[in-house]
C-alpha cells in the first residue's frame, strides 16, 4: 500500500511539474528541453545531485534605463575587466550543453542593445538548450520580434513596475515606459512567441494595492506574471534600504502565488520546490565573467575568463547555504544575511568599487574551506 501511495505522490509531482513547464513555455519547444528539466528533476530529488538548472548571462551591461532599484548599478566598471566577446559567450553556452543545463536567459543592463542577441538565442538553440530573454522591452519591434522568433526564442519577459504610467516613468526615467512593454508583450503574443510580464514590488505595492492591479493585467493580458520583492543591492541598498517585505506581505506574496495558476515568485518558480535556487540550481554571469549565486548577490566566486564554468559551481557548493539551498530568499529577506554580506559590498569603499566582489576579499571569507562561511 505505501508503495502504491509512493508512486502515485511521484507521479503527481512529476504532472505537476509538466503543468508548471507548460505554463513556462517549454514543452512548446524541442522535447530535449523537457527532458532535460525532467532527468535533472530525478537526479537531484532521488540521487541528490547539485545541477543548475538556469544560467542568466548579462551580455551587456549597457542600458537605455535608469531604474532606482537597478541590481548592477555597479557592475559596469569599465576598468574592471574583460567584457565577455562574441566567441567567449559562445564557448560558455557550449560549458552549459556539456552540463546539460535546459535554460539560458540572457539579461543586462539591457539585452536588446547587444547586436549579438539574435546569434546568441539561436546558437543557444541550436546547442538543445531553450533560449530566453529578460528584458524591459522599450526596443522590442514586431521586426525584432520576429526576428527573435525565427532565432527560436523560447520565451520572453518584459519588466513593469506599476499599471500607473507615470509611476513607470518615475522609476526607469524612460518616457511612455509601460505602453511601450504592453505594446511589445501583445505584440510578441500576437506573433506565437511566449511572453510574460515580471514586476519588482515594495512595500508600497502593497499598502495601496498596486500588487492586485498588476496581477489583474496579466490575467487580462493571459500572460505569465513573475514577481520579485525588491532586494537592498545595487541601487536599491542606496534607494530603498527600509524596503524590505513585512512578514505578512511575503505571506500575501504567496497566497497570491497559490490563488493564481499564472503567477510565480523568485520562490515558486524554482520547480525543484518552495525555496531559493541560488548557488543550487542557479548562477549568473556578468558581462564581465564574474561568475555569481545570485542576480542580487554580488559575489565573485570566480570568473569564466580564469576557471571553467563546472569548476566554478562547485566551489560555490562549499557554501553551506548554497549546497543545501535556502528556504527563504536570503538577499530580499533575511536581514542578517543582509547585513552580513550584502551591505559590506556597497558599504566599504574598497569593495564597492570592485562589484561583484570577489569572495576571497569579503569579510565573511573563510580560508579553511575556500569559500564563504555563510
Amino acid at each position: 500500500m505505501r508503495r502504491n501511495n509512493s508512486k502515485r505522490s511521484q507521479l503527481k509531482i512529476v504532472l505537476t511539474m509538466a503543468k508548471s513547464l507548460f505554463l513556462m513555455g517549454v514543452m512548446e519547444c524541442k522535447p530535449s528541453f523537457f527532458y532535460k528539466l525532467i532527468k535533472g528533476y530525478l537526479e537531484v530529488k532521488y540521487l541528490g545531485r547539485k545541477k543548475i538548472q538556469y544560467l542568466e548571462i548579462m551580455s551587456t551591461h549597457a542600458c537605455n534605463a535608469e531604474c532606482d532599484h537597478c541590481s548592477n548599478t555597479y557592475y559596469d566598471n569599465r576598468e574592471k575587466g574583460v567584457l565577455l566577446t562574441k566567441e567567449k559567450i559562445e564557448n560558455i553556452i557550449c560549458q552549459a550543453g556539456e552540463m546539460n543545463i535546459p535554460l539560458i536567459v540572457f539579461l543586462g543592463g539591457e539585452p536588446m542593445l547587444d547586436p549579438n542577441i539574435y546569434h546568441y538565442v539561436k546558437y543557444t538553440w541550436e546547442r538543445g538548450i531553450m533560449p530566453m530573454i529578460g528584458t524591459n522591452g522599450q526596443l522590442l519591434n514586431k521586426e525584432n520580434l520576429k526576428r527573435l522568433k525565427d532565432a527560436h526564442i523560447g520565451a520572453i519577459a518584459v519588466t513593469i513596475y506599476s499599471t500607473d504610467p507615470k509611476e513607470n516613468e518615475s522609476i526607469t526615467k524612460v518616457e511612455n515606459y509601460l505602453q511601450n512593454a504592453l505594446n511589445a508583450v501583445k505584440t510578441g503574443s500576437s506573433l506565437g512567441i511566449n511572453m510574460s510580464l515580471k514586476s519588482v514590488v515594495n512595500k508600497k505595492h502593497f499598502e495601496s494595492g498596486e500588487i492586485n492591479r498588476i496581477v489583474d493585467l496579466a490575467s487580462s493580458l493571459g500572460i505569465r506574471l513573475s514577481f520579485n520583492p525588491v532586494v537592498p543591492t545595487g541601487s536599491a541598498h542606496d534607494n530603498y534600504q527600509n524596503d524590505i517585505l513585512e512578514k505578512k506581505m511575503q505571506d500575501v506574496l504567496d497566497n497570491l502565488v497559490k490563488e493564481n495558476s499564472f503567477l510565480t515568485t523568485h520562490l515558486t518558480s524554482n520547480y525543484f520546490g518552495y525555496g531559493c535556487p541560488a548557488g543550487k540550481a542557479y548562477m549568473g554571469i556578468s558581462a564581465y565573467g564574474d561568475v555569481i549565486p545570485c542576480f542580487f548577490m554580488p559575489l565573485s566566486y570566480g570568473n569564466i575568463w580564469e576557471k571553467n564554468l563546472k569548476e566554478i559551481h562547485q566551489r560555490m557548493l562549499k557554501t553551506s547555504l548554497f549546497n543545501e539551498g535556502a528556504k527563504t530568499c536570503v538577499a530580499a529577506y533575511d536581514v542578517e544575511f543582509i547585513n552580513k554580506v550584502v551591505a559590506p559590498c556597497f558599504v566599504e569603499e574598497k569593495l564597492k568599487d570592485k562589484l561583484p566582489v570577489s569572495i576571497e576579499k569579503h569579510p565573511s571569507f573563510n580560508k579553511d574551506i575556500n569559500s564563504l562561511y555563510i
